[in-house]
């Protein structure tokens, strides 16, 4: 059981859990082709625009929430230590609410849903080019497979190279899983999630629909194997890798470049929806994303001083002194840049208090919102407003309410 809660504790840690993606530019050594490098600075390509003609059609609507518990990032030990005591927390919890996904299998989420690093998802609701109603809550999460997380951290020692790592069992949670996420999502400073409900177009709703659908392809069944996955050639894996974008992997592949591989996690899959509609402002990118260096001394799998591979375990990280420091002397550094649930969450709480004045208000959100004053409503939604969504025996609460903004 120790065991097992240290080692899923690093990974959530370390790969910032179910959530959080950017784009960096990928390095790869002989012995582990899946691990990830530097960062590029380079913009994504400009999504498509919409046709001016078109009326609003529905909405595309992308939820953050933040840790349940505040996290300690001053050193690997520190955010460790508070990345443990989360899955702890967890433990002592046991009462579920069930559901099926749109995949007609049944799942569980926590009735005191308790997160480690935040969580971004969305729910699309819009009329289709040719007619009809597009309707799906989804959202990307992995790390299914202990076996995967016991394979980079104890057998290749991968340590803070698991940052950067491409795990094979990213997957869409497509259904009242992320209903359920959303209402029993607890936090401890009383935090609620956040939304951005953004109008989008007939053209834009279909293209939307057409991404979802290409990574619903990916979907593996409950039983598949970690060797079932690793034999899978790459254009066949939906990667959960925060050095990927969906967006732009998605791009990429439809371009028919089929070699490309395609994957994310959560905070960039529900970004990656707006980017798809053409909605979304490259202007505030870095409000969404969390960013610092790693020291290649904390990374296992590449080549140390003597040209070996090098290994960096769990203990050396919780209880030797490499632990303390995120960089350095004499070693390089690689710059872990991501998007992330809470920026996403602080950054959506900061635009709604300038709908009315409220303190927190932040100079960027505040430039934000003058500009787009005219397109943005400060907006309440209320359980009632869920409710058609939820299975028919499940309840949810009278007081549960989110803040959020709605553009036009």
């Amino acid at each position: 059981m120790k065991k097992t809660l240290l080692i899923s504790g690093l990974v959530l840690a370390a790969g910032l859990s179910l959530c959080a993606s950017g784009s960096a530019a990928e390095t790869r050594t002989a012995a582990l082709a899946q691990l990830g490098g530097a960062v590029s600075e380079a913009l994504p390509p400009a999504p498509p625009a919409p046709a001016p003609e078109q009326q609003p059609a529905g909405t595309v609507t992308v939820y953050a929430y933040p840790p349940t518990y505040p996290q300690d990032w001053s050193s690997p030990r520190g955010m460790l230590g508070s990345m443990f005591g989360t899955e702890l927390k967890k433990q002592l919890y046991s009462r579920k609410t069930e559901f099926v996904s749109d995949f007609n299998e049944p799942g569980r989420v926590d009735h005191n849903y308790r997160s480690s690093v935040g969580h971004v998802e969305a729910h699309v609701k819009c009329a289709l080019p040719e007619g009809g109603v597009y309707d799906v809550w989804t959202g990307m999460v992995g790390r299914k497979m202990m076996s995967a997380d016991i394979d980079v951290l104890h057998n290749k020692k991968l340590g803070m190279g698991s940052m950067f790592y491409a795990f094979v069992d990213g997957y869409l949670a497509n259904g009242e899983e992320n209903i359920w996420r959303l209402v029993n999502y607890k936090s401890s400073a009383g935090a609620a999630p956040r939304f951005w409900a953004q109008e989008i177009d007939p053209a834009a709703c279909g293209r939307i629909k057409e991404m979802v659908e290409f990574y619903n392809g990916f979907h593996y069944k409950p039983g598949t194997t970690l060797a079932e996955l690793q034999a899978l050639p790459p254009e066949k894996i939906f990667y959960f890798d925060v050095t990927k974008d969906p967006y732009d992997t998605y791009v990429a592949r439809r371009a028919n470049r089929d070699n490309t591989p395609v994957g994310g996690v959560c905070a960039s899959y529900g970004l990656a929806l707006l980017k798809m509609a053409g909605k979304y402002d490259y202007s505030i990118d870095r409000q969404f994303r969390f960013s610092f260096e790693v020291s290649e001394r904390l990374i296992g799998g590449i080549p140390d001083e003597t040209g070996k591979l090098r290994e960096v375990g769990l203990h050396d990280l919780l209880f030797g002194s490499l632990g303390k420091s995120w960089t350095y002397p004499g070693y390089k550094n690689r710059v872990f840049d991501s998007y992330d649930p809470e920026h996403v969450w602080q950054f959506l709480g900061e635009v709604s208090d300038c709908t009315w004045g409220g303190p927190a208000c932040t100079l960027a959100a505040s430039e934000w919102y003058n500009k787009n004053k005219s397109r943005i409503v400060y907006k309440i939604q209320k359980a009632e407003e869920l409710l058609p969504y939820a299975h028919a025996d499940r309840k949810i609460s009278s007081s549960f309410r989110m803040e959020g903004i709605y553009v036009k």
